[in-house]
């Protein structure tokens, strides 16, 4: 059975519900709404099929639906207000947002959870690791 701590987009609406509803701010929720984006697009249309559990599968246009809702809607929400959000977190904060997500990565089952096999593993790797360097690096350059 996969549990709560095994899914970011969970672990990033708590933090998104801290940072924009209280405005608590201790990582940056714009790179890891951008992280949680990339990796929705890759179980929406690579694996095409998210697991709960055993009994609950989610395929096709169910699918799609909580893909665009829980992992792009947050995500276009911070690009749209992108002016509020450069200015709003520190290099500081960035980099503990990365490190938050390499020790999520750590904690879970990554092959099971997100269907890697060791040669997926790698591509993907390198693949996520290029574009939140690139996101982060295009983030902190726009500064004002």
């Amino acid at each position: 059975m996969i549990l709560f701590y095994e899914f970011l987009t969970l672990w990033s609406l708590m933090f998104y519900v801290l940072d924009i509803g209280f405005g608590i701010i201790f990582i940056n929720t714009y790179v890891l709404s951008f992280v949680v984006s990339f990796f929705g697009l890759y179980i929406t249309y690579y694996i095409k099929e998210l697991n709960i559990n055993k009994n609950i599968k989610i395929q096709g246009t169910p699918l799609i639906l909580v893909d665009f809702v829980f992992h792009q809607l947050p995500f276009i929400y911070m690009v749209m207000n992108h002016k509020f959000y450069m200015k709003r977190y520190t290099l500081k904060q960035t980099y503990m947002t990365l490190l938050f997500i390499c020790v999520y990565y750590l904690f879970i089952d990554i092959y099971r959870v997100y269907k890697f096999n060791e040669k997926k593993f790698r591509y993907i790797l390198l693949l996520a690791s290029v574009c939140i360097y690139l996101f982060t690096t295009l983030l902190c350059s726009m500064r004002v």
